[in-house]
Order: structure tokens, then sequence, then C-alpha cells
């Protein structure tokens, strides 16, 4: 699976005459196949690509706050985005989670009319909330994920750092590293140095395998 962190650590919002940066610590995922390829055949067609249409999952139990649907998908690997890119579209379609602690999780970019859950529903735990896409501010279908303070306003939150249990760090990338991979639809499996990590944030840009 691939990963890009670094990417969103100075995405700033103003938000009730404060600035706040609830993307500090977000993470876009991308899956791989066994050959590395990110999509099979035509790379502009969403339903090529191994992450689209993935089940998405509550990563805690909790309450959903915030959603957004109807918002179009992107052409994979293309400059126009499908919708103006505002405050309100940036994450396309998604779910927003209160998991306790004042925190949100946050979902985006999932396929329109996919989301299987509404404002007010109690979620569990691995429950399924939506279907990835590729809706809002997004060149390929990813998965963007991050932990925010709880707030009034949509991203009005800090970002917050989280960790995965168990990982195995495969690679490191430069961010070109990272487009150049998707222009080539490849990624090489050969030379990788495992390193198995624990309760750790991936940083940077890489790839990482995960249970």
């Amino acid at each position: 699976m691939l990963y890009e962190a670094q990417s969103h650590q100075g995405a700033r919002f103003l938000t009730e005459g404060r600035v706040n940066y609830p993307q500090r610590f977000a993470i876009d995922w991308t899956l791989v196949d066994d050959n590395g390829s990110f999509a099979k055949n035509d790379t502009k067609k969403n339903e090529n690509w191994k992450t689209y249409g993935i089940e998405l999952i509550a990563v805690a139990d909790g309450k959903v706050v915030g959603i957004k649907d109807g918002i179009i998908e992107n052409e994979p690997l293309s400059e126009k985005m499908a919708v103006r890119i505002t405050r309100e579209t940036i994450g396309g379609n998604y779910v927003i989670i209160d998991i306790g602690n004042d925190l949100y999780a946050f979902y985006g970019h999932l396929i329109p009319n996919s989301l299987t859950v509404k404002i007010g529903d109690t979620v569990k735990k691995g429950q399924v909330i939506g279907l990835l896409g590729n809706s809002g501010n997004s060149d390929a279908p990813h998965l963007h994920f991050h932990l925010e303070t709880k707030s009034n306003t949509y991203f009005g939150g800090e970002g917050i750092p989280f960790h995965i249990d168990k990982f195995i760090q495969l690679k490191k990338y430069s961010e070109q590293e990272v487009t150049d991979l998707f222009n080539a639809n490849n990624v090489s499996l050969d030379s990788l140095n495992p390193v198995s990590k624990t309760n750790e944030l991936p940083i940077g840009y890489g790839l990482i395998e995960v249970e």
C-alpha cells in the first residue's frame, strides 16, 4: 500500500477567525496489486484501479456527525477536477465520525451514493460506512483519512496523530518519486527493505504492508 503523508502538513484553513491545520497528520492511501500496479489496463478509468470501490470501515465505535454525498467523480490522472474545489468540495463525498475523546475521524473521496450511513447513526468498529472513490480534490482513487479535534465547522479542528498497531515498512520515497510512480502505473517490488513497525505513524512517503 502506497501512502502520502508529508504533503498535508501545511494545509491550513481559516476557521472562525483563526488558522487551523486539520490535515496536519492526514495520510492518503492507495493500493497496489501483486505486480506493483495501481490499475489494470486504462488508468483513466476509475473502475480499473485496485483501490476503487473497496469498503471503508469505521476505525472505532462512534456517531456519524457529518456527511457529504452527490459529488461527481474525477477522471484519474487528469489536471481538471470534475467540480470546483472549495472548502465544501475538497474532501469529495465524505463521512465524519465522532469517536469520542473530542476527536473526529474523517474519510474522504468516496463514490457518490455509496455511503451506508447518515448523520446521527451510531456505528461500531469495523462497520462498513461507504465505498472508496475519486471525488473532490483527488487525482486518482485513494482514501484520505485523518483525525482532528472536535469543532463546530467542517475541517475546523486541529490534526491529531494516530498510530497503526502493526505494519511493515517496505520502502521510502520522495514526493517526486511518488508522482513518477503514478505516471508509470508501477511500483517496483524489487530491492525492498522490510522493517517491522509497531504502534507508529507512517511519515513522509512510502510503501507499507498491513495485514
